[in-house]
């Protein structure tokens, strides 16, 4: 993001209609990228942490289909995180865990996660919070952990450029610079500078989804 005081009025006034861009752009065809992230995690009592977390929509989908994991979802926004905890309190659940901190620096034990979601945040990051976040997942993440990353995809057709072009245009000019880097970036590529190496990659409507593991000289 630009700054933080812009982030911090951006994402309080987002988090007002966050979850319908999410319906919006996620169940109106096409694979939903959640039940992706679902399947690539394949352990019942993991420990996953959703990492910027907004208003918990990955990391509530994790708990409610593994009711013996432990999901903590983390943002620094509070805005984000009220909606996430009333999502959280009408479901009932108890495997979650909801904290407000930055995720440069969160203060969490070195390998605590066998999971790692960052969902739709590096497309607004600027290279130092790109090198900040994915330092400190590698740092959280146990040595057979996985990163689990959901951002926007690259469109090719002129039905997914149309659809996705009022994202596009939003994206574009609250980081106008960074976010065309990181949209057309090869991820393969781009996460290996981090540390990072993709094991897979599945593309959904407007989104891909893809996990890592740590490379070996992390």
């Amino acid at each position: 993001m630009a700054s933080k005081k812009l982030s911090t009025r951006f994402y309080k006034s987002i988090s007002k209609v966050y979850d319908a861009l999410d319906r919006m752009y996620f169940t109106s065809g096409g694979r939903n990228p959640r039940d992706i992230i679902g399947k690539m995690i394949q352990k019942d009592k993991a420990k996953v942490l959703d990492m910027c977390c907004g208003t918990f929509a990955n990391g509530l989908a994790v708990a409610c289909a593994k009711k013996d994991a432990k999901v903590v979802g983390l943002d620094r926004s509070k805005p984000m995180l009220r909606k996430a905890k009333q999502k959280v309190e009408v479901r009932s659940l108890k495997n979650v865990k909801l904290i407000c901190r930055d995720a440069t620096d969160t203060g969490i034990k070195s390998g605590t996660f066998d999971y790692i979601i960052i969902g739709l945040v590096l497309h607004e990051c600027n290279p130092d919070l790109w090198k900040g976040i994915l330092s400190e997942a590698g740092r959280l993440l146990k040595d057979e952990g996985q990163l689990i990353i959901l951002d926007w995809d690259v469109q090719e057709t002129g039905r997914g450029k149309l659809k996705f072009l009022p994202l596009y245009i939003c994206e574009s000019i609250v980081t106008p610079k960074y976010f065309k880097e990181y949209y057309y970036s090869d991820k393969r590529i781009f996460f290996a500078d981090y540390g990072f190496e993709l094991d897979q990659m599945e593309r959904c409507d407007v989104t891909f989804v893809a996990s890592f593991k740590k490379a070996a000289r992390f």
